[in-house]
């Protein structure tokens, strides 16, 4: 597939735009002029790992070192202050930023990924890859995480949902959902898919799995083969052995300058670039794979010179039993790769053409590829569109105006030509004006190159992102999950050479303001939600106090209505044998009363 990432922009990108912010700098207030400072040095603390617990202080330390500042005298920073600031109010900012950019734009693909991170919970990291229309290029953009207990399907697509909903992305534009292999993943795929035919009409497009993920497990797969067991076994012995014990990695060093034999490591050779640039896929599709496994074809096994040279000294037997080996494990890999890998994909083929060499392919040869991809991509044009793309593609192919430096670049102090960024040579096309200067050359074709760009080549950016996560900070455990999201998205949106050329907005200034209100707001609701919680807690013990009480009451009730009856029963008999008529009465009396209590208990 054709490579993106976000390099150069294209020559119509609006460069007047952060000037003309800077200078509008100029018009802030002295309140705005301090925010400005106050925020000019938490990105450089987030960008940079700077713990929290160094801002303790430092509004005092300003004032002495800058006395006659006024921007340092009026900062208030605090270690608590820093960390609302990143999760309530930069953090946002910088999300509001990448949702209003994917509102403009016409679709979206979405990567996710989940790890177990310090706190012993599965973190599931999310990014967007879009076609930025401001600045004329594919952007990858950290937009959030989730934390995970169960990753089931269900698990995974409602954290993603949750996310799409916190950073006001919409679905109907999800154009692909990218992902590496495991089955749980693929399920996902299945739940947005069904759930935007239901919404759109159409689902997801496939372009399989991560490219990187396949190989990687393909020769996983080929390590596997009981010969290589023991070398695995012994690799891992080894890690555990010096893992967490720098005696131990001493000992080696010193031990290893002692050994007077050189060691010399050969690996197996693998075929060369040079070899396969004339080969199509067709011919790798058609590898007689058996014919691999005969006997004869060991003969033909290229495992080096060096190898060679080492396996000229030991016995014939062991040495056809090493290259069986090496048979097995080349066809292991390429049994697996032939299996996973979408080398027979449609879309992948057709995105071809996009490629700036397709330009000198014969125009009837590319127009079948572009139709063919307009039709797999209809979700992204309407159906009168598609004879207007391909007119505009046939202007294309012949358009003298586009210049070969759009595409690649030569290397200093080296006579090699290099492919540029795929979406720098296409901004660059797509800005050429028409003959009425106000409107484009090319406005249907967009559509299409744009949605092709923007899908996924695999998990790079989210695995990039599990690195960031780990030197973020070392304390990040204790941290709040919105502070890590709000560090993140600070430190996916500004490298850390660009901090002191980073505009400051009204917007951004607006954003600051409101973070203490709104984490304010924010504990008050946790708060009430922790009251509610305990006063559900305590709804049980209340009713089991009752029930104690009543039971108690009963208890008296009953007892008391045995006392009367007995003592009417008791009374009863004596005035009988008093012959005491008016006695008689009384006796009845308590034994109607005990009655009429034990009725009423």
């Amino acid at each position: 597939m054709i490579s993106t990432a976000n390099g150069d922009r294209g020559l119509c990108s609006d460069k007047t735009t952060a000037s003309s912010s800077s200078m509008a700098q100029w018009n802030f207030n002295e309140e705005e002029k301090i925010i400005s400072a106050e925020i000019l040095y938490i990105l450089h603390a987030a960008v940079n790992n700077i713990f929290f617990s160094s801002f303790d202080g430092i509004s005092q330390l300003f004032s002495r070192m800058f006395p006659k500042g006024e921007e340092a005298k009026g900062m208030k920073l605090s270690s608590r202050k820093v960390a609302y600031e990143i999760s309530h109010g930069l953090g946002p900012y910088f999300l509001a930023k990448i949702s209003k950019s994917i509102q403009s734009c016409s679709f979206f693909t979405l990567l996710f990924d989940k790890t177990l991170n310090e706190s012993n919970k599965k973190q599931l990291d999310i990014h967007v890859q879009f076609w930025n229309c401001e600045l004329n290029s594919i952007q990858q953009s950290y937009v959030g995480n989730e934390m995970l207990f169960h990753a089931t399907a269900s698990d995974i697509d409602s954290a993603i949902m949750t996310c799409l909903k916190k950073a006001n992305l919409p679905i109907k534009k999800l154009l692909m959902l990218g992902s590496d292999g495991p089955n749980v993943n693929k399920a996902v795929s299945k739940i947005f898919d069904h759930r935007l035919k239901s919404e759109v009409g159409e689902g997801l497009v496939n372009v399989g799995t991560c490219n990187l993920h396949i190989v990687h497990n393909a020769f996983e797969e080929g390590l596997q083969l009981d010969t290589f067991a023991s070398i695995t076994d012994f690799l891992e012995d080894i890690d555990i052995w010096f893992r967490k014990y720098p005696s131990r990695k001493e000992d080696l060093v010193i031990s290893s300058q002692c050994v007077d034999e050189e060691v010399v490591c050969n690996s197996l050779r693998f075929i060369s670039l040079e070899s396969c640039q004339e080969k199509k896929d067709e011919d790798l599709l058609e590898i007689p794979l058996k014919s691999i496994m005969e006997k004869e074809n060991l003969k033909y096994l290229d495992v080096g010179h060096e190898a060679n040279k080492k396996l000229s000294s030991i016995e014939a037997a062991a040495k056809r039993y090493f290259k069986l080996d090496a048979q097995n494990f080349y066809f292991s890999v390429t049994f697996y790769l032939l299996k996973k890998l979408p080398l027979k994909n449609q879309l992948l083929k057709s995105m071809q053409v996009l490629h700036p060499v397709a330009r000198k392919e014969p125009v009837n040869k590319t127009i079948g590829m572009v139709k063919r991809l307009t039709k797999m991509l209809s979700r992204c044009v309407q159906q009168e569109e598609m004879d207007i793309i391909l007119d505009e593609w046939r202007i294309y192919v012949s358009d003298e105006e586009i210049k070969e430096e759009w595409s690649v670049e030569k290397q200093p102090d080296e006579d090699v030509l290099q492919w540029k960024n795929i979406d720098a040579y296409w901004g660059n096309v797509l800005c050429l004006n028409g003959i009425n200067i106000e409107k484009k050359r090319y406005y249907h074709l967009p559509k299409i190159v744009k949605a092709a760009v923007c899908l996924s080549h695999g998990q790079a950016p989210v695995e990039r992102g599990f690195s960031v996560n780990k030197r973020m900070m070392s304390d990040r455990a204790r941290m709040d999950q919105t502070t890590i999201v709000g560090l993140r998205l600070i430190k996916d949106s500004i490298k850390k050479e660009n901090v002191s050329e980073t505009v400051i907005t009204k917007e951004m200034i607006n954003f600051f303001r409101e973070a203490h209100s709104k984490y304010k707001a924010e504990l008050l609701e946790n708060e009430s939600k922790e009251k509610k919680l305990d006063n559900v807690k305590k709804v049980p013990e209340c009713v089991q106090k009752t029930t104690q009480d009543e039971l108690h009451s009963l208890k008296y009730n009953v007892d008391s209505a045995h006392k009367l009856i007995e003592e009417g029963n008791k009374c009863l008999e004596a005035s009988l044998k008093r012959k005491s008529f008016a006695d008689v009465a009384a006796a009845q009396a308590l034994i109607t009363a005990g009655n009429k209590r034990l009725k009423t208990s």
